[in-house]
């Protein structure tokens, strides 16, 4: 995974750069947010580097570009895939990330994050349909601190959108 600054004239403001510290298999899916410091997080999707299929990690970059801490893993459960991720700035300064885990089928799951990139709570489950494929998350921060969760959901009613 790369990033680079893209500034207001559409010149780039800084040198591409690596972002994952793994290199070995797939590093995909990314999703990136501005947090409210000028800082940002990139979360993607990597293959193998948990042990175990899929997980989600994600890098948080100070606003001049430099790193904020280590490379993290997002997800606590490793058994099976962990895919999609999305993630969103919250109005305190902190962050969410939202994905695909394989949970009974597939479910959603989310870990929230504060200003100084610390974990607020453990992953948690989204959905409360718990049968069929819960798939493709998408996250966004709300202007009183909270956020929206939506997503695909097989078997509800057919196929149809959630979100809570």
């Amino acid at each position: 995974m790369t990033d680079t600054s893209i500034g207001g004239n559409f010149a780039s403001a800084n040198e591409e750069q690596i972002i994952n510290t793994a290199v070995s298999g797939e590093q995909t899916e990314p999703s990136v947010t501005v947090l409210a410091d000028g800082g940002w997080v990139v979360v993607w999707q990597s293959k193998d580097q948990d042990g175990s299929g899929w997980g989600i990690y994600g890098q948080r970059f100070n606003a001049d570009g430099t790193r904020s801490g280590d490379e993290l893993r997002v997800n606590s459960l490793t058994a099976g895939d962990q895919t999609v991720p999305s993630v969103a700035a919250l109005a305190d300064g902190g962050y969410v990330v939202a994905w695909t885990g394989a949970g009974n089928d597939k479910d959603i799951y989310l870990q929230r994050y504060n200003a100084s990139g610390a974990a607020v709570n453990t992953q948690v489950t989204v959905n409360l349909v718990a049968t069929s494929a819960q798939d493709f998350p998408t996250v966004c921060g709300l202007p009183d601190g909270g956020y929206v969760v939506a997503w695909s959901s097989l078997g509800q009613d057919n196929l149809s959108e959630a979100d809570r």
